[in-house]
């Protein structure tokens, strides 16, 4: 059986996971260091604010999805179970 990378906490109507060993944070960590790049890479090429976001949005939501699989794939048993 794979070990629960994250715990799951029911925050009203979604879940929230957070990291509980050192492999979940790693992933929690390398997506949000991926996600300060992905804005400063952005935002050094943008000349306006909503440049920036509208450049930085796709790989950043492409990123968030990304990690959300992980955490899916990788959290306790009850998160499992209430997904289905």
């Amino acid at each position: 059986m794979k070990s629960s990378w994250f715990k799951a906490k029911d925050i009203g109507i979604a879940t929230a996971h957070y990291p509980v060993t050192w492999q979940g944070w790693v992933v929690f960590f390398f997506g949000a260091a991926l996600l300060v790049l992905i804005f400063m890479v952005s935002d050094a090429s943008s000349h306006s604010a909503s440049d920036t976001l509208i450049d930085a949005a796709p790989p950043a939501v492409a990123v968030l999805l990304f990690t959300n699989w992980i955490t899916c794939r990788r959290c306790e048993k009850m998160c499992r179970e209430k997904k289905q």
